[in-house]
């Protein structure tokens, strides 16, 4: 009789997480069903490719994240300022985050999709990865300025894209790069009308 698993797409993106964040190790897909306890072909079954379980990974962190931003949210009264830091400061954690795990993460890059002679980018950097994290966060960006006119689709992509680029360029100034980016939003939304502090 075969063996029954329960959730083994929780469990894949389980084991796919701590492969890549606790213990370091190159991903294959051979290593990652023995984890699971299932056969490499049981993977196919619920993700097509490894495109697909980047993708399950990246919305699930995401997804963490995004909670988190609410939960936090939800427990104190917050100026308006205070709220911006503590978005941006989830979001670098996330980033730091996925900075460590980098050489683990290319690898995992390196099976994702190809379509003819042309290498489609992963699942993250394509435009639906953009279109999942914008909509994810814009009821995070109206909570925090509900009667503005701000760009939230724009200002999610402004932030996630350039967080990673400061930890690249600035790794040891954190606090200095979280002060700067909470700034920048700061500028940009008292220009576009809503007003610094509420």
């Amino acid at each position: 009789m075969p063996k029954l698993i329960k959730n083994i797409e929780s469990r894949l993106i389980d084991e796919l997480e701590n492969m890549i964040f606790t213990e370091g190790q190159e991903l294959t897909l051979r290593s990652l069903a023995e984890r699971a306890g299932i056969a490499v072909g049981t993977i196919y079954n619920y993700f097509p490719d490894k495109d697909d379980l980047l993708k399950a990974l990246f919305q699930r962190e995401w997804s963490n994240v995004i909670a988190e931003i609410v939960k936090e949210l939800d427990s104190v009264e917050a100026s308006r300022n205070d709220q911006i830091r503590k978005i941006v400061g989830m979001i670098y954690s996330l980033s730091e985050q996925v900075g460590r795990t980098l050489p683990q993460r290319k690898t995992l890059l390196g099976g994702c999709k190809e379509k003819g002679a042309f290498r489609l980018p992963s699942y993250p950097h394509r435009p639906e990865g953009w279109f999942w994290l914008r909509e994810a966060f814009r009821p995070i960006w109206n909570r925090v300025f509900p009667d503005s006119n701000i760009d939230v689709d724009r200002l999610t992509i402004m932030v996630v894209s350039i967080v990673p680029r400061l930890i690249f360029l600035f790794p040891e100034q954190g606090e200095e790069n979280m002060q700067f980016i909470t700034q920048l939003i700061q500028r940009g939304t008292k220009e576009n009308g809503a007003i610094d502090g509420r």
